[in-house]
């Protein structure tokens, strides 16, 4: 008989048969912070883009609305604002949910197309303090995992109009991981 040692775990191998013993290894895990992912299944996009001269076309505000499902609830958020100039802090989604969301820079800009989307959900009941997370969007670039969205050019004069799963985003659901946190950068 041989006894092989893959990871944690040992493995008994005979002619005949083959099964696990019990490893004493115990998970070394401290982290015990509870976390969920909340599907994302909408996320729109509208803003002006930059228009040809030639055209008189007149300002009007960027918009983001998009829809989460937390614990069961579908929950639509929104907001509007002058393009390229995303509001910061938190937005109100559902007070009575006590669901939130902001928009943050990436790594690489901060507009219509490239920014961090936080979305917490605020303690109602005490079961925790808040949970939140946050993703990374980026659109038209299928070959980086964060281009979730695909935007193109609506009809004359209508601007920028983005959405998820279009032919030039990834083919995956977008998910907010989120975890317990303490609550204390709450504005």
């Amino acid at each position: 008989m041989v006894f092989i040692t893959l990871s944690t775990t040992f493995f008994l191998i005979s002619p005949i048969l083959t099964f696990p013993l019990i490893s004493t290894t115990l998970d070394s895990r401290t982290d015990t912070t509870p976390s969920e992912s909340w599907l994302v299944p909408t996320l729109n996009v509208h803003f002006r883009g930059n228009p040809p001269p030639k055209y008189n076309v007149s300002q009007f505000n960027s918009t983001i609305g998009f829809s989460i499902k937390i614990s069961g609830e579908k929950i639509r958020c929104g907001v509007s604002f002058e393009e390229k100039n995303p509001p910061q802090g938190w937005n109100a989604c559902d007070m009575d949910l006590g669901v939130e969301f902001e928009l943050g820079p990436t790594e690489e800009a901060f507009d219509e197309t490239h920014f961090v989307l936080g979305v917490k959900q605020l303690a109602i009941d005490g079961d925790f303090d808040e949970l939140k997370g946050a993703q990374v969007i980026t659109a038209n670039n299928p070959g980086r995992g964060d281009s979730y969205l695909t935007c193109l050019g609506g009809a004359p004069l209508d601007g920028i109009r983005c959405k998820l799963g279009g032919m030039l985003s990834v083919r995956k659901e977008l998910r907010i991981e989120v975890s317990e946190s303490e609550g204390d950068d709450q504005e």
